[in-house]
């Protein structure tokens, strides 16, 4: 019997479970002898340190020399330092580890480009709609996938011509509050775009719920921004994306 730990932070319904999902399947398919141990927290999204601190300790229970490897998605842990905990423990065990998402020296990697992703997206608004002003609405700005998507976006602009203004970017995380306080943010500031990149899925769902309450059409297709339309393209494809008719700009992140 093998032992394989999983360590992840938030996103409960999300990315996480279908990483394990993934496991199991793939697990079941290939009728492998293999145990997951997965040590979840939820130690990024609460305001009280203390109880992100409480969260965060499940990531010291394994004794990691016991276990034959180790998958890790640390991109939402905030703090540093737990962060570096959890990579030196599986160091230190001297494990086979895959990082997903985040590439960690010394770890196999699995992710996507986010870069990529983002940059054609963005250069389909612009050349197929005729978008000139696109506001970008992120999650954490420190994040690896967040800070990828954002040079995308900024590529794209440099090679139309089109000046980065930073007052068009808006960060919190990656919530669906992140959409509506990004919305209200631009609104109040008199800064509606042709066009809103949103990060992932559950950031366009917060912005098209505050546009449809201020009185703006969700996209539809066909549509031109020489019309003044009001458009929303996100990168990411999650549950969450399904609650709301988003009818463009979804890459699937394949789990």
């Amino acid at each position: 019997m093998k032992k394989v730990a999983i360590f992840s932070d938030g996103w409960r319904k999300y990315f996480n479970f279908a990483w394990v999902d993934g496991c199991h399947t793939y697990i079941k398919e290939n009728k492998l002898d293999v145990d997951l141990y997965v040590f979840n927290s939820f130690g990024n999204f609460s305001q009280d340190e203390k109880f992100n601190a409480g969260e965060y300790n499940i990531f010291q229970l394994p004794d990691l020399t016991e276990f034959d490897g180790a998958i890790v998605d640390v991109t939402n842990i905030h703090q540093e330092q737990v962060r570096e905990d959890i990579i030196s423990k599986i160091r230190s065990a001297g494990i086979p580890a895959v990082s997903l998402v985040d590439e960690i020296s010394g770890f196999y990697y699995a992710g996507i480009d986010n870069y990529a992703a983002m940059y054609h997206m963005v250069e389909h608004l612009i050349k197929e709609h005729g978008c000139k002003t696109l506001n970008f609405v992120g999650g954490p700005e420190e994040n690896i996938e967040n800070r990828q998507r954002l040079e995308g976006y900024r590529a794209v602009l440099e090679k139309y011509q089109i000046p980065f203004e930073e007052e068009r970017v808006f960060y919190h995380n990656y919530e669906i509050m992140t959409g509506e306080e990004g919305f209200e943010y631009f609104h109040g500031k008199g800064q509606l775009p042709d066009a809103f990149v949103c990060a992932n899925d559950n950031i366009a769902v917060g912005l098209c719920h505050c546009a449809k309450q201020h009185g703006y059409e969700v996209l539809r297709l066909p549509f031109s921004c020489d019309t003044k339309d009001n458009s929303i393209i996100l990168a990411a494809n999650i549950r969450q994306g399904t609650k709301v008719n988003l009818s463009y700009g979804d890459p699937d992140v394949i789990k």
